[in-house]
């Protein structure tokens, strides 16, 4: 993973550090840290800017208006300087990973009428299913990351669900680790 950095405690807690590169921010921190929960169970996926800005555009989800925002609309968010905030403290107290869901949906249908009928059948297999994403935490970190110009950053998610993020919205490098991994120093870098 590029953006990985080390294994650290802090606060008392083992935490997978990410150094993340923006363009007008330089370096900032972000971290995951271990759990309770039963190992495997979340992942961190690398993903694209673009490619996962494309996806949350084309997304139809309850947050999916604020991906359709352009950068200066993203800094007037309500609650963007919290992220500013977070993002200063550097290495010492990373921000904590987005965290998402996925699903996968069928193809959108073009109404319900009999012409409609026989163009869906013949268009649902031609087009691919739609990839759904729910921020379950995290949305105002990444719109600051988006809007600084990172190029590629790690989010956080169920398993079930690492593979389909990284199959959409997935660095070329494609790597889906585990938090247990993670933070268990398990990785090279």
């Amino acid at each position: 993973m590029q953006t990985y950095y080390k294994t650290a405690k802090i606060y008392g807690t083992r935490r997978a550090l990410f150094r993340v590169p923006t363009r007008d921010r330089g370096n900032v921190f972000m971290s995951v840290a271990q759990g309770l929960e039963e190992p495997g169970k979340r992942a961190v996926v690398e993903v694209d800017a673009l490619k996962f800005l494309k996806l949350w555009r084309d997304d139809r989800s309850y947050f999916s208006h604020l991906a359709k925002l352009e950068p200066s609309g993203w800094k007037q968010d309500d609650k963007f300087h919290w992220a500013e905030d977070g993002f200063s403290d550097g290495e010492c107290n990373p921000v904590p990973l987005a965290e998402l869901k996925c699903s996968l949906h069928p193809p959108t249908t073009l109404g319900s009428t009999r012409l409609s009928a026989i163009l869906n059948r013949f268009a649902l297999r031609q087009q691919p299913s739609e990839l759904s994403v729910n921020f379950d935490n995290g949305i105002t970190r990444t719109i600051w990351l988006l809007a600084y110009g990172a190029p590629v950053f790690p989010i956080e998610c169920e398993y079930q669900y690492a593979e389909l993020l990284c199959q959409y919205a997935g660095t070329e490098h494609r790597q889906i680790k585990t938090v247990t991994e993670l933070t268990d120093g398990l990785i090279g870098v």
